[in-house]
């Protein structure tokens, strides 16, 4: 059967409007692509620490996505990188 929601009336979710999601198991120094998510997430860190970076959606034409993905892989070196022009607004963001 899998993963299923406890029949319980505290449950902070109502299963009709559950869904499925990703787990992410990483490994140390992993560095995710940036990314947008249409639904909702919860971030759970069980050892170790994690840079999380969270922008405004007024940036979006600066984090030049193609789908959900974008083009802007390593954060830091784009401030420095010509192709990203605009990239260096969504950070003061």
């Amino acid at each position: 059967p899998g993963f299923q929601l406890a029949d319980n009336p505290n449950v902070i979710c109502e299963k009709e409007k559950t869904f499925s999601s990703v787990l992410r198991i990483a490994s140390p120094k992993l560095q995710l692509w940036t990314h947008y998510d249409v639904m909702d997430n919860v971030l759970f860190q069980k050892i170790g620490h994690k840079r999380l970076l969270v922008f405004h959606p007024d940036d979006v034409d600066a984090l030049y996505f193609h789908g959900p993905t974008s083009r802007v892989i390593d954060l830091d070196a784009a401030l420095h990188d010509e192709r990203f022009p605009l990239f260096k607004r969504a950070m003061k963001n």
